[in-house]
């Protein structure tokens, strides 16, 4: 059992790994105290900051996020003007000037949206 431990902790250091005997522990705890003490404090000053990490948003982008909920609540289509059109269309009524639609068409054209 003692030779296969010996052998065990050669390859260990062949690869970079440094074993640690049983029951031997103070390393680990004089690391661990040192992490622990260092908590808080300012790698520059060696002195507790107290300060914590913070974001600050700006206006404009408080702005934005504002608007972008407005527009999610405002619906794809209005619905008054769509009914509406639907009246004067089943009664009759609507008119359209087929210039204005060749000049809609165009000018969309134009845009490269159509």
């Amino acid at each position: 059992m003692e030779g296969r431990e010996k052998t065990r902790q050669k390859e260990m250091k062949l690869n970079g790994i440094t074993p640690q005997m049983k029951g031997d522990n103070s390393r680990v705890e004089s690391r661990r105290n040192k992490v622990r003490s260092s908590q808080g404090r300012s790698a520059a000053t060696g002195t507790d900051t107290g300060a914590r990490d913070s974001v600050q948003i700006s206006d404009s982008t408080k702005d934005a996020a504002q608007a972008r909920k407005v527009l999610n609540q405002t619906p794809d289509v209005r619905a008054d003007r769509v009914s509406e059109l639907k009246e004067k269309v089943e009664s009759g009524t609507y008119k359209t000037s087929p210039y204005d639609i060749a000049d809609k068409m165009l000018a969309s054209f134009m845009e490269g949206n159509l």
